[in-house]
């Protein structure tokens, strides 16, 4: 059993930690949306800050965990996050998009908690 779990280890591993990474990541930003739309954040800005943190989560974990580097300098963590966050630039614009056109806005006008209801 040892044997088999070590083999799967080393085979699938990375897979593991990647999808593992990227799960936590989608259930901060989910989380921190849902959160700072509950206390009348307005829609675009929690998810320009959910999306951030999120972001930051990911790189920090995937270069800890997943990528397994072990550069600490302070100029290359900071091209290497900068690089993360622009290649993943077009996640919040397609973010943005998903949460604009299914229902934050276009069909009740604004997203939130307390939202008269006038009819």
């Amino acid at each position: 059993m040892a044997k088999t779990l070590k083999k799967l280890s080393a085979k699938y591993g990375e897979v593991l930690r990647y999808l593992s990474v990227g799960g936590l990541t989608t259930l901060i930003n989910v989380i921190i949306l849902f959160s700072l739309t509950q206390i009348d954040i307005p829609w675009f800005l929690a998810n320009v800050i959910a999306w951030f943190s999120s972001m930051l989560f990911a790189f920090v974990t995937n270069k800890r965990f997943s990528a397994g580097t072990t550069e600490t300098a302070p100029k290359i963590i900071f091209k290497e996050g900068l690089s993360f966050l622009a290649l993943r630039g077009a996640s919040l614009l397609v973010n943005t998009g998903v949460l604009f056109t299914t229902g934050l806005t276009l069909p009740h006008g604004s997203y939130g908690p307390k939202q008269a209801n006038i009819a």
